[in-house]
């Protein structure tokens, strides 16, 4: 499943959004001599960055901030769970749209002071395996924008 694993983050990342002037690109990185997938203290762990532009008068966007972390995403145990493409697939399409979602905002939401705290691994809900009831893409997509404790607050 590791080798899976890595060929669906070569697929699917980077995910980035733009709009609002704003630009937002959260990244897997490769953690030598693992790849890009690591398994380690009972987990999965992958390193994720964030980075976020903002567009300048001329057009042109310029890096404002670039954060980097090593995040737990599951139990280990869960590696030979069934359910773990489909898992995969509906959490992608969550973080997609939390990007989005994310800068879509309203300036009066004060999008930019979220993304401002935000750190990459408020996006990977480590619990999604564990759920009994979430057994499609679209289950699992709708366990990480259904809950604010996952990714709901982006969404909105």
């Amino acid at each position: 499943m590791i080798a899976d694993l890595c060929a669906w983050a070569d697929r699917d990342f980077p995910i980035s959004a733009e709009a609002n002037g704003g630009r937002l690109m959260l990244t897997l990185e490769e953690m030598p001599p693992e790849g890009k997938v690591r398994i380690g203290d009972g987990g999965v762990r992958l390193c994720a960055r964030m980075i976020r532009w903002e567009q300048v008068e001329d057009g042109t966007f310029q890096i404002l901030d670039v954060k980097e972390q090593e995040v737990w995403f599951f139990d280990a145990v869960h590696l030979s769970d069934p359910r773990l493409a489909m898992m995969w697939e509906g959490w992608v399409r969550a973080v997609r749209e939390s990007l989005e979602g994310l800068l879509l905002r309203p300036k009066r939401v004060k999008r930019w002071n979220m993304v401002d705290c935000l750190v990459p691994y408020e996006f990977f809900p480590s619990d999604l395996l564990k759920l009994k009831r979430a057994g499609t893409a679209e289950g699992f997509y709708q366990a990480c924008v259904g809950a604010k404790k996952r990714l709901k607050r982006f969404c909105e």
